[in-house]
């Protein structure tokens, strides 16, 4: 999977994953740090790997910027996997994160 797709696929399913990154010891850790309050979103994605995976999946790993409507954020580093959906779009097969630290507001 190309890169674009790689990051086309994180962005269909940001809710899901700014949420499962959120929910684990080091989101929920770098969260705290960063003074985050309310939903989240991610901002900026950049995936520096991506490989086929059993069948119309992909496993990829990314850095990504989670951020919450106050503008306060933190990065984490993820790797994970997708599967084709059949309407186009992708569902999450798994993901883990495997580091997460606090940006500091507004950069």
């Amino acid at each position: 999977m190309p890169a674009s797709e790689a990051k086309d696929a994180i962005r269909f399913l940001q809710q899901e994953i700014s949420m499962q990154i959120d929910r684990s010891e080091k989101g929920r850790i770098a969260r705290s740090e960063a003074n985050l309050d309310g939903p989240t979103h991610l901002g900026a994605i950049i995936v520096s790997s991506d490989e086929p995976d059993s069948g119309n999946g992909h496993a990829f790993r990314a850095v990504v910027e989670v951020y919450d409507d106050a503008g306060h954020q933190y990065e984490a580093e993820i790797q994970g996997a997708v599967q084709g959906a059949g309407n186009g779009g992708w569902t999450l097969a798994r993901l883990s994160v495997v580091d997460a630290g606090p940006l500091p507001k507004g950069g």
